[in-house]
């Protein structure tokens, strides 16, 4: 497979849901779905799935949306490059993060990592008691000040 993770694709080069393994990390190719605001994906946020209205496998990262509903309670992994409304990118959902993931400042070692449930989802947040599923586990502690757990400071356990 000739798939490179930091980029973004115009055309839809594999088919969607196409998983990939590489070390002990694991990927899958995505539709990035921009919701009603329009804003590019960033690398390192987290994406969630839309619901039945859309393609299996599309994806945003903005939940404040009226026509766009996703589902807060299904995220599907972080992703690896830039991308924008209608394109397709790889998304990293198991094994040590490989992307800076923005957090609320108050991981520690060992936390459970969650989506927020207040903001866009590229927000990954510490455990509270929600129905939010379970996105992984901080391996270190956040950088308070940045707010951000670096590249291999998380682990991944999505099951998709």
């Amino acid at each position: 497979m000739n798939a490179i993770l930091d980029q973004s694709y115009e055309r839809q080069e594999f088919p969607l849901g196409d998983k990939m393994r590489i070390h002990d990390a694991e990927y899958i190719f995505c539709k990035f779905n921009a919701g009603d605001i329009g804003a590019s994906g960033v690398a390192g946020q987290l994406v969630v799935a839309l619901d039945s209205a859309y393609e299996r496998f599309e994806v945003t990262c903005h939940l404040d949306s009226s026509t766009i509903k996703a589902i807060n309670a299904m995220p599907v992994g972080i992703l690896q490059a830039a991308v924008d409304d209608g394109d397709y990118v790889w998304v990293q959902f198991a094994g040590k993060g490989r992307k800076d993931i923005t957090t609320d400042g108050a991981i520690t070692q060992g936390m459970t990592l969650m989506a927020s449930t207040t903001s866009d989802v590229g927000l990954v947040v510490q455990h509270d008691a929600s129905a939010v599923p379970m996105v992984g586990v901080a391996l270190e502690t956040d950088d308070a000040s940045t707010a951000v757990l670096d590249a291999g400071e998380y682990y991944l356990t999505l099951a998709l």
